[in-house]
């Protein structure tokens, strides 16, 4: 029989499935560059794009070996919640950073952060650098 320590070191298999477009998370870890989740389809930034629908939960266990940062792609109305709080809970902030979530339809940019209270939104002030990154194309 395993012990207690054995046991509670198995990690069970998610029964829930993975985004669409896994791929694009190995690319993103191999290129070093954010993996972009997004619940409004394809997005106009260079970086690896997984969909996922709103609403949905699916299994985010695979973040912390396969992402080194994440940007969450949103607008008004679509339901994020499990999954910027799956996504921040899996995330090791302290080396890279909070995930970034563009609602793309307001055009704004907050940061995901944890709380006591749960996960809130740190917003980014519009003009920024971090803001133009996602609104404002570099200019040539």
């Amino acid at each position: 029989m395993a012990s207690y320590a054995d046991r509670s070191r198995q990690r069970p298999r998610s029964k829930l499935e993975a985004p669409r477009n896994m791929r694009a998370a190995q690319q993103a870890n191999q290129q070093g560059v954010p993996l972009v989740v997004s619940f409004v389809g394809d997005s106009p930034w260079q970086s690896p794009v997984i969909y996922c629908d709103g609403g949905v939960r699916y299994d985010w266990s695979w973040i912390p070996e396969m992402v080194k940062h994440t940007v969450i792609v949103t607008r008004p109305a679509i339901d994020i919640r499990h999954a910027a709080a799956a996504i921040l809970g899996l995330t090791d902030t302290l080396l890279i950073g909070y995930p970034i979530l563009v609602d793309v339809e307001s055009k704004e940019v907050a940061c995901v952060i944890e709380s006591m209270h749960g996960f809130l939104l740190w917003q980014v002030r519009r003009g920024t650098e971090l803001w133009q990154q996602y609104f404002e194309p570099a200019q040539k």
